[in-house]
């Protein structure tokens, strides 16, 4: 997502992704907010660097969601 953090694409998707998703989020969330202590800015802001740099290095077909909810294909 445009913030940094992972999201179930799919309604469907079992339960072990959304557990795996959650963890992941768990564990970026608390990297964003070490890290925007240490840098005296808002976790939100952060979150959008990584997610920058989350999508510069997905590969080619990686879904990303907007800020307005739409999904785009990188």
């Amino acid at each position: 997502r445009y913030d940094g953090y992972a999201v179930v694409r799919d309604p469907d998707a079992p339960a072990d992704i959304r557990t795996l998703v959650e963890t992941t989020n768990a564990q970026r969330r608390q990297v964003y907010a070490d890290k925007a202590k240490a840098e005296g800015v808002p976790i939100e802001e952060v979150g959008k660097v990584y997610a920058r740099e989350i999508l510069a290095q997905a590969p080619a077909g990686t879904w990303f969601q907007g800020p307005d909810g739409s999904w785009s294909q990188k």
